[in-house]
């Protein structure tokens, strides 16, 4: 079997973040323009090889972060160099990239959906200034070599411009959403509630969720629904603030749901929070929230923070409702205000889900990803 094309991910793959579902659309777009496509990921779930796509998973246990991510780029060179002529290779990370931009045969995308240098601090925040500069020096590369750039928020484009990116190098394509059939509402959950769902980064703004439930107190008949997409084990730390917030107990937690699982506790609730705290994660670097897209899809209101990556793909008293990030109060108003009104969320549901289905599909998406490969690769 001759590869045509390779997609690299240092992530998990296929699993249930976010990334994950960004990364299905990606590889559909790529796999419908160059196939078979040689898949290089981390170990995620299960997934089934085919004809159009060959999946290796870099599974060498290393413990320290930094020596595992660069011998997953040494692994990735290896494997492009078994074979013999790939047209076009789409990396989300500078692991990736660092092996595309040395074997140097293939038009390259580089896929940025964010950069260690901001990213990782979040995570390892005892990184050394040295490392940090190796990282930008490193993504720089990566941006000013590669073929293309795509990236799901104009913030984060704007971000690669100021450090001397070419605009007309660079393609905004947001993350998407898709037609959605409807769930049974699960049988434990709340008869009234609010939900979150996804990772629980302190950028995310859990925080302040927790403390806007504490303003909720008068309406004990008020629930959180937190649909985590990490597993129990690496939120315990989360849930003792939950208890030390005196709110655990209005709070059913889920962990790791499959969509059709999520979208039956989604499709019920009163609204969902994207609460994104106003830090460099959200504000220099930009992401593109797949809770809000995914949320409005399936016409359920939307209560998040008032910042430029949210404006982006929500509309405030048309979606839902646009908040100052990092205030409680302000967030617990909202909540409330939609508690009280449900002829306004309905009509953000609405209004919300004929947007997404008019401008945000995923398979509009991908048409936008498809066209950009038909750009760059010349049939061999």
């Amino acid at each position: 079997m001759r590869i045509q094309s390779c997609y690299i991910a240092y992530d998990r793959y296929p699993g249930h973040k976010g990334s994950a579902t960004h990364m299905d659309h990606m590889i559909a777009a790529l796999k419908g323009k160059q196939s078979p496509v040689l898949l290089l990921s981390l170990p995620g779930n299960e997934y089934e090889t085919s004809s159009s796509i060959v999946h290796h998973q870099f599974s060498e246990l290393i413990e320290n972060p930094l020596k595992r991510s660069e011998s997953f780029s040494q692994w990735c060179y290896s494997e492009l160099l078994k074979q013999e002529d790939i047209n076009l290779i789409h990396f989300r990370d500078i692991w990736g990239g660092m092996a595309a931009l040395k074997y140097g045969k293939a038009a390259t995308v580089f896929e940025v959906n964010a950069v260690p240098s901001i990213e990782l601090p979040y995570r390892y925040p005892h990184l050394s200034s040295d490392t940090l500069d190796k990282f930008r020096a490193i993504e720089l590369e990566c941006m000013l070599k590669c073929s293309a750039i795509v990236t799901p928020s104009k913030v984060t484009a704007g971000y690669m411009t100021n450090l001397g990116v070419e605009e007309s190098k660079i393609s905004v394509i947001s993350n998407g959403t898709s037609e959605y059939k409807k769930e049974l509402k699960p049988a434990d959950a709340p008869e009234n509630y609010f939900i979150y769902f996804g990772a629980l980064q302190s950028w995310q703004g859990v925080n302040t969720l927790f403390k806007a439930m504490q303003y909720l107190q008068d309406m004990p008949d008020i629930h959180l629904v937190i649909c985590c997409s990490q597993r129990e084990k690496q939120v315990r730390e989360i849930r003792k603030f939950a208890v030390q917030m005196e709110i655990d107990d209005r709070i059913l937690w889920k962990y790791e749901l499959d969509k059709p699982d999520l979208y039956s506790y989604l499709q019920y609730a009163i609204a969902s929070l994207a609460p994104l705290s106003e830090v460099s994660r959200n504000i220099i670097q930009g992401c593109s929230p797949l809770k809000v897209l995914e949320s409005l899809g399936n016409g359920i209101p939307v209560i998040a923070s008032d910042l430029p990556v949210i404006k982006e793909i929500m509309e405030h008293k048309i979606d839902g409702i646009l908040v100052q990030p990092d205030r409680p109060a302000e967030l617990a108003r909202a909540m409330r205000s939609l508690v009280l009104d449900e002829f306004a969320r309905k009509e953000y549901g609405t209004k919300g889900k004929v947007r997404m289905e008019r401008d945000f599909l995923w398979k509009f998406k991908e048409h936008q990803l498809t066209q950009i490969y038909s750009d760059l690769v010349i049939p061999k």
